[in-house]
């Protein structure tokens, strides 16, 4: 139940009987002062009481004296001021005690009050409760469910177990009766089932209807229109430094390097590593002696160049070799122990093979190494090695990255350095899973396609970095230098899409030390003036 609220007491009021204590002596104070002859005030029966005293004193008073006249008015008046007085005495007290009375019955009708007020609210809160129980589900009745028939016990010889009891017996245990208000909600005992004659099939289930399969899912939005943007002065110029210090460990292009690396590609020379075996040495000289036709000392090799990649190609394509083509053993000095590499080596320029066929006649090209030796500051000839670098392979890397549709700088000059060293071959060609379209190519086919149809251009990039860095340690002669995919592999964990940044390349490793050793890439500090990578196989470099 909840408890009963308490009537509420009303404070005294000490100011109210201090007020008729001060009346009442204002009114005994101004019945003294009442003049003879005023006895409005006085009450009727104290009046009356005056008035009936006998009229002989009064007669024999005033056959006296003049002065005992005076001294009987004297005596009057001075009764009944005290008459006067006492009367106002008693109408006071008899004026406070009737506001007492009254105040005690305002006290008590408002006692009554509350008390009414406090039940009435006991009884909307006692209503409250019986309406939200009578509201809450009855609880369930064990007892209304019935039991069901325990199991008998396994036949078999020598079994004393009793026989189940017949159907019309009564359970052993009768459950408890149910009160009246969960007798009216206890439902009918459940009987089980007899099982269905042979002779009565169950009729055959409506088939279910399968729901309606919901809406496909809208198709993903389309990427934003492609729009290429090549690479601007800068950029590019940072991509060339990336391919000079790769084949040449310089930041100086070496337009009179020459050697022969004993590699099967013949003689290596030039600012990008041309060969005299794959092709792109031979466009070169052509090049050269075209821009310098008189006088040209590299003018005697380029029959010798032209007759060999006639032989060539013709092995490539399953004929012999031509009869007119010399056997010589190309002769040279010892090759280069840098990390460069030849251009095209793995896979050379359209419609030219990689490596020499089993077969393939060799040049003789003694002198060669030295006359490119000597023609390192002869205009002519640097701008041949200029265009040839320019049109093969720059503008062929940045064709293939609007095929693909690269958007980051560094996307496209990594492509450019792998157009440099792996070159691009046809897909018949036995070269073309090793060069540069060939590995592009199998990027595509797993990952999903080309950052063109949508596909994330990081992860893109990530895979062909990673199969071009495979390709390289599958041949022996090339395992070397997978440094240089390493360099991009780092850039891209520096987020360097844009290469906007001067790029600091560190022979020493600046990384925080590990129980290895100093590991190679990315250093721990980086600043915002510069991008910084240490454990780099070609040297110290700063590309501005």
């Amino acid at each position: 139940m909840w408890p009963l609220p308490q009537p509420r007491r009303r404070p005294r009021r000490p100011l109210v009987v201090a007020s008729m204590l001060l009346i009442t002596m204002v009114a005994l104070s101004m019945g003294r002062a009442v003049a003879p002859g005023q006895h409005t005030d006085v009450h009727p029966d104290l009046l009356a009481l005056h008035n009936s005293r006998p009229a002989g004193g009064a007669a024999s008073r005033q056959s006296t004296s003049p002065g005992a006249d005076t001294h009987a008015a004297g005596n009057e008046s001075e009764s009944a001021n005290d008459v006067a007085g006492g009367g106002v005495l008693r109408a006071t007290s008899r004026w406070l005690l009737l506001g007492a009375a009254a105040r005690s019955r305002r006290l008590a009708a408002q006692s009554l009050q509350d008390r009414l007020e406090a039940a009435a609210e006991a009884a909307a809160v006692a209503a409250a409760v019986e309406a939200a129980q009578r509201s809450r589900p009855p609880p369930l009745v064990a007892a209304s469910l019935p039991s069901p028939p325990p199991l008998p016990p396994p036949a078999g010889p020598g079994s004393t177990a009793m026989p189940p009891l017949p159907a019309s017996a009564p359970p052993p245990m009768q459950p408890p009766l149910p009160t009246p208000a969960q007798a009216s909600l206890a439902q009918p005992p459940l009987t089980p089932p007899s099982p269905p004659s042979p002779l009565q099939q169950p009729p055959p289930s409506p088939p279910q209807v399968q729901p309606p399969l919901p809406p496909p899912l809208p198709p993903w939005p389309p990427a934003a229109p492609y729009q290429w943007v090549p690479l601007d002065t800068t950029q590019r110029r940072r991509a060339d430094d990336f391919i000079i210090i790769f084949e040449n460990s310089s930041l100086e292009p070496q337009y009179g390097y020459a050697a022969n690396l004993n590699d099967g590609r013949g003689i290596t020379f030039g600012r990008a590593g041309f060969t005299t075996g794959t092709g792109d040495g031979l466009l070169v000289v052509e090049r050269y002696v075209e821009d310098r036709p008189q006088d040209n000392p590299l003018a005697r090799y380029l029959p010798l160049l032209r007759r060999s990649m006639a032989a060539r190609t013709q092995l490539e394509s399953g004929g012999a070799p031509a009869a007119s083509a010399p056997a010589v053993s190309p002769p040279g000095p010892a090759g280069r122990t840098e990390q460069g590499t030849s251009a095209g080596a793995l896979a050379p320029a359209p419609q030219l093979t990689a490596e020499a066929p089993a077969g393939a006649p060799a040049l003789d090209l003694n002198g060669f190494a030295e006359t490119v030796h000597s023609l390192a500051n002869d205009p002519a000839f640097r701008k041949a090695q200029d265009d040839v670098l320019n049109e093969e392979y720059y503008q062929g890397s940045q064709q293939a990255a609007a095929k693909y549709g690269l958007r980051s700088a560094l996307a496209k000059a990594q492509l450019y350095d792998a157009w440099v060293q792996h070159g691009q071959a046809d897909p018949g060609s036995r070269v073309y899973p090793v060069s540069a379209n060939g590995i592009a190519d199998w990027t595509c086919s797993h990952v999903g396609g080309a950052p063109l149809a949508g596909i994330n251009e990081t992860m893109w990039l990530e895979a062909f970095l990673r199969r071009r860095r495979w390709v390289l340690q599958s041949d022996s002669s090339w395992a070397s230098s997978v440094a240089r995919v390493d360099v991009f592999k780092w850039l891209l964990q520096l987020r360097a899409f844009r290469l906007d940044r001067p790029i600091r390349l560190l022979w020493d490793r600046c990384t925080a030390a590990t129980p290895e050793g100093h590991p190679r890439g990315p250093c721990a500090n980086q600043t915002a003036t510069a991008y910084a990578i240490g454990g780099v196989d070609y040297g110290t470099f700063l590309i501005p």
